[in-house]
């Protein structure tokens, strides 16, 4: 039904699909059908992995004739899409990204500058000459800051080619801006420089010439273990999702099993015993009974006393008496 829906729009989610089944089909399908529906269309569309590692080989030689005198290497990888022939979207979506720059910089590296600016209060600049500073937060520790060399002694700076939050403090206390002092690498003019190139479009794959070469195998898929995770791993300065929820972030964790920080239940490597309170909120219902035998108070006793009674009066009880069916009451028939 949705064959053409699919091959039209690869990228289709499984919620759109789900809502074509109910608006034409008038049912509720589960994400799981829709999914594997999605998968056997696509399967069906680009072919078997086997098959698509096989045309590899003339997928490369195709390439070069059709833009020469350019390089290409394969990179083998699992990929539910299979073979990546939408190299051609990506790149012309590249440019036209850059396209929309505002000035030579990203988005991304203005958010990241806007983020490190947000504290320039926590520190105070010591210069020392020679281009060099020294950044001390109020907060306690402090760092070096070169600026000829365009370095830090954190080598966050010299990692990612942006200044650090040490860095950028120092520049605007000379009273520069961090943003001319990123690295040439995120400028406009380098991003288009890699994206500014034309691949020219070729023909499908029942048209390539055969290249005489052994197929590729496909490397071996292992799937990890435990469920997959859905969301991404938050940066240490992202705020959380939900405003109203507490950071555990610095608080120290008790082991309930030793009574000692750093670590819980579950990475305890210690006695156990060693917490006396631990026996008491590990098996309540153990602790409970171990209790009551152990109490000596006289309601304890009382109580004793009362479960005693109560047992004997039970068992001193006359036993019901045992009443016969109708069949057992008709007078036997005498010859």
């Amino acid at each position: 039904m949705f064959f053409d829906d699919v091959r039209i729009t690869p990228t289709l989610k499984v919620s759109e699909l789900m809502e074509k089944c109910r608006e034409q089909l008038k049912c509720r399908v589960s994400q799981s059908q829709c999914y594997r529906a999605k998968h056997k269309i696509l399967r069906k569309i680009e072919g078997s992995e086997e098959e698509q590692h096989a045309k590899l080989w003339d997928y490369n030689e195709k390439i070069l004739r059709s833009n020469p005198g350019t390089s290409v290497y394969i990179q083998l990888k699992p990929d539910e899409d299979g073979m990546p022939t939408n190299i051609f979207q990506r790149v012309v979506k590249r440019r036209e990204f850059a396209s929309t720059w505002h000035d030579d910089l990203g988005r991304k590296i203005h958010k990241r500058i806007e983020k490190v600016k947000q504290r320039y209060g926590d520190y105070y600049i010591v210069p020392c000459g020679n281009d060099e500073f020294e950044a001390r937060s109020f907060n306690g520790g402090q760092h070096t800051v070169n600026l000829a060399m365009q370095s830090c002694s954190c080598r966050r700076w010299e990692l990612n080619g942006i200044p650090c939050e040490h860095g950028a403090i120092v520049i605007a206390h000379n009273g520069g801006q961090p943003e001319d002092y990123v690295n040439e690498w995120y400028h406009k003019h380098s991003f288009l420089a890699s994206y500014n190139h034309i691949m020219h479009p070729m023909n499908g794959s029942e048209m390539w010439e055969k290249s005489g070469k052994p197929p590729i195998i496909p490397p071996e898929y292992k799937r990890q273990g435990g469920r997959p995770r859905k969301s991404r791993r938050r940066e240490q300065d992202e705020p959380s999702k939900n405003p109203f929820r507490l950071s555990k972030v610095g608080v120290k964790m008790t082991c309930r099993r030793c009574g000692t920080q750093g670590h819980n239940t579950r990475t305890c490597k210690g006695p156990m015993g060693a917490n006396p309170r631990a026996n008491v909120t590990a098996n309540p219902r153990a602790n409970s009974t171990t209790n009551s035998t152990a109490s000596t108070t006289p309601m304890a006793v009382q109580r004793t006393r009362k479960r005693k009674n109560a047992t004997t009066v039970t068992t001193t009880q006359e036993a019901p008496r045992r009443t016969l069916r109708s069949s057992q009451l008709r007078p036997s028939s005498t010859q």
